[in-house]
């Protein structure tokens, strides 16, 4: 069955699926196990210049259908090589997640004949990187007032005396079904790594109520999910009602990164969430990145607020997008007091 493109992956196809990665061992891919008659291509990347890529690329190969604009993406290091075991025959190779500032000769659509008889052909992707050009922000774009911050560029920012607020861990609420920081702060942020069962990802799925299941398709990074999530005011005081703020979500990103997109949502009342959408983003490349959205916190008389991180495959920006691929997961964050001392309610939840 295929999705806009891209088949829906399973067992009994026929379908090649074992790939290692030299001297690391097999990490599933085409082949049946301990098959090492399938013709082997291995890919090496060369990357030279300065500034290069910190998480390396990936190797898009042609084994799911891929004329129809799909493909299974493996990580390859920045200088590394893995191993294809792929079926006899014509296949395209592509080198995807080359930054803006790197360029590589003859990196889309690499023709190449996987042999029979256990042959072995070797292909080779050259890039070469050029120094990012970087214009330092400043304390007042940023909108701090206190401690440091990065200014984008290698530097450090010193906006002003330490803030007063400090970062939370969140930790799993039994009653919420959701990652929760209890106590007010500058920084909340949950790990999530992972989607349904794949990947080291805890009390899936992590949203409010346990409501809206993870899709249950395709393979830990190598299709998407939800690494972290992070709610972080902007002024290093602690989240407020009002207040200025940003949302920071670790994703990983499918090799057709253009068919996906990042939804953020926030309520005000944890206990029944009314969820707004705040914006929707699209990754910038394929495999791991971090997508920020900016948030205004609304104005309300609740403790506690929630967003909700949404990674979809096509489909559209409701709260609950069903999909095979679909990744939601949810944070909430207690505010502090409102000026003058003012009792607050707990969202609901007393």
């Amino acid at each position: 069955m295929v999705e806009c493109g891209r088949s829906f992956r399973g067992d009994g196809h026929g379908r090649l699926r074992r790939y290692e990665l030299a001297g690391s061992g097999t990490v599933g891919g085409p082949g049946q196990p301990g098959d090492r008659g399938a013709p082997e291509i291995e890919v090496t990347a060369i990357t030279t210049g300065v500034h290069l890529p910190a998480d390396g690329y990936g190797v898009l190969n042609d084994e799911w259908d891929y004329d129809e604009g799909d493909g299974v993406t493996v990580p390859i290091a920045t200088n590394g090589t893995v191993n294809l075991y792929l079926r006899p025959g014509d296949h395209t190779l592509s080198l995807v997640g080359i930054p803006t500032n790197c360029a590589g000769e003859d990196v889309d659509d690499r023709f190449v004949i996987a042999a029979p008889g256990g042959a072995v052909t070797t292909v080779v992707f050259r890039v070469v990187c050029a120094p990012v050009s970087c214009t330092p922000t400043s304390c007042a774009a940023l909108g701090r007032t206190c401690g440091t911050a990065s200014d984008g560029c290698g530097g450090t920012l010193t906006c002003g005396p330490a803030c007063s607020a400090g970062s939370v861990t969140a930790s799993y609420d039994v009653a919420l079904k959701a990652p929760l920081c209890a106590s007010p702060s500058s920084l909340c942020s949950a790990t999530t790594t992972g989607r349904a069962g794949m990947g080291p990802e805890a009390n899936s799925p992590n949203t409010l109520g346990a409501a809206c299941a993870d899709g249950t398709s395709g393979t830990f990074h190598s299709d998407e999910s939800i690494d972290a999530v992070r709610v972080r005011s902007t002024t290093g005081a602690a989240l407020a009602s009002g207040g200025a703020a940003r949302v920071e979500v670790d994703v990983w990103a499918y090799g057709g990164y253009s068919y996906d997109a990042l939804d953020v949502f926030v309520t005000t009342t944890p206990a029944s969430p009314v969820w707004s959408l705040v914006a929707t983003k699209v990754p910038t490349k394929a495999l791991a990145q971090t997508l920020t959205v900016p948030l205004t916190l609304p104005v309300s008389s609740s403790s506690r607020y929630a967003v909700r991180a949404q990674f979809r495959y096509v489909g559209s920006a409701t709260p609950c997008a069903s999909g095979p691929y679909n990744d939601r997961d949810d944070l909430v964050f207690a505010l502090a007091a409102a000026s003058g001392g003012s009792a607050l309610t707990n969202g609901g939840l007393e």
